[in-house]
């Protein structure tokens, strides 16, 4: 029996390892389609399996499964979000709630667009490229430093506009839909609290952090290429506001009032973008192109993530922590759920990556101990967007890069918004859901 014991722990040891290994390679930039499946191959082999066993009945079922099963959603949701970019229709949503507001509330500017364009089915990294000039030119006119602009956009991008808000039309509220059989309406109470409370709490944060830049004496860092870039912006014909709101607005329609399969509200979205639109794109090909390529880096990338936990799932000690988890009368159910969830997804630098592998291994124990899947599928959710902000996270350099901010400088402001205050309403939402008071 001590015998045994030890032999358990010899394997968490290494599992723990091999979750460290694969963090570790994703941060100095080695790509997850790579170190995925190297580090698979570690943990099969300090696991005591035969690794092309591993690879050939754990990685590549996982990774094809996953491929198979969200490659329409993955696909369609890129191209819309690329044709919204080059028609010009994301930029104008962003330009003229900029325009309105002006440079006073320029940070909650910033963040409320944010928001807006991420609910309504545009690409994080798209909200990215859109939102950066108009932040630029508000900042500059309320001499508020660059460092927290990646902040204010993460703050909307990377936050509750998917991971509470029932009826997102993003990937990670539709891939746990898949895996749970819930939909993204599912518990919309229990998601509308808790995307209003990470909203305070996010609003409250840059507030604080706004006054404190202004105390600290940091002031808009302006050069020519700054000055250039919003003149070109400025000078960019866009088309209307309203109609630019109207792709968005059937996409969320048409997914969650008439519940038509996502690919066909995005080709809907795309097809009146393109309607409206049609003049600014040069080349329509290169767009949908373009579009098909992104998605299929995202797909291949949270696939390769998901093929790790496929090999994961092979090892004693994956059965051994499962047990932990789910046997424990210390750790509540959906507690357990929450960290399983944004562990896997730090370890991923993926939070819809950590949160397949979290809900393709540990949602069925736990449905079958009679948790609610509605209750898995807003603590799960809220959970994959907390640890994958982590510094390593592609998002999260694609972000700080596309600013020209640093790690140094910018990572503090996202590290709040996007890794502690989601994790804070994590808890909230365990809490709240466990007792009951919102269904």
């Amino acid at each position: 029996m001590i015998c045994k014991k030890s032999e358990d722990v010899y394997f968490v040891i290494w599992f723990v390892v091999a979750i460290a290994l694969l963090v570790v390679l994703v941060y100095i930039r080695v790509d997850i389609l790579i170190a995925g499946p190297l580090v698979a191959i570690f943990l099969a082999v300090t696991s005591g399996l035969n690794p092309v066993q591993a690879l050939t009945e754990g990685y590549l079922p996982t990774f094809g499964g996953f491929c198979s099963s969200f490659f329409l959603v993955f696909g369609s949701s890129a191209i819309f979000a690329r044709v919204m970019q080059d028609t010009g229709m994301a930029a104008s949503i962003a330009r003229t709630i900029g325009k309105k507001c002006g440079p006073k509330y320029a940070v909650l500017v910033v963040f409320f667009t944010s928001v807006l364009l991420t609910y309504g089915g545009v690409s994080l990294f798209v909200v990215v490229f859109v939102l950066y000039p108009i932040a630029l030119q508000l900042f500059r006119e309320a001499n508020i430093t660059r460092a927290m602009i990646p902040g204010a956009i993460a703050a909307g991008a990377f936050t509750f506009a998917s991971s509470c808000l029932p009826g997102a039309a993003q990937a990670a509220p539709l891939v746990a839909a898949g895996y749970l059989d819930t939909t993204i309406m599912v518990m919309p109470l229990l998601g509308i609290l808790c995307g209003g409370f990470m909203c305070v709490l996010i609003v409250l944060y840059l507030n604080w952090a706004l006054k404190k830049s202004r105390k600290d004496k940091l002031e808009f860092e302006d050069d020519p290429e700054t000055t250039a870039l919003i003149e070109k912006f400025n000078n960019i014909e866009l088309p209307n506001f309203w109609l630019s709101l109207l792709p968005m607005l059937m996409v969320i329609v048409t997914l969650n009032v008439f519940k038509l399969p996502v690919y066909i509200c995005m080709a809907i979205g795309v097809a009146i973008s393109f309607a409206f639109g049609w003049k600014n794109v040069d080349n329509k090909l290169a767009t949908l192109n373009a579009g098909v390529g992104g998605a299929v880096l995202a797909l291949l990338n949270t696939a390769a993530a998901n093929g790790f936990g496929g090999v994961a799932k092979m090892t004693p000690a994956f059965a051994e922590l499962c047990d932990i988890l789910t046997q424990s009368n210390s750790i509540p159910p959906l507690l357990s759920v929450g960290l399983a969830t944004t562990l896997i997804a730090g370890a991923c630098g993926s939070g819809t990556g950590g949160l397949g592998v979290a809900l393709g291994t540990l949602a069925p124990v736990y449905i079958d101990m009679g948790v609610s899947p509605g209750l898995i599928h807003r603590v799960s959710l809220i959970a994959c967007g907390g640890l994958d902000s982590l510094p390593h996270n592609g998002a999260v350099v694609t972000c700080l890069t596309s600013c020209g901010v640093s790690h140094k400088d910018g990572y503090k402001h996202m590290g709040w918004t996007t890794v502690v205050i989601p994790l804070v309403t994590m808890l909230f939402c365990i809490i709240v859901g466990s007792l009951g008071f919102v269904f």
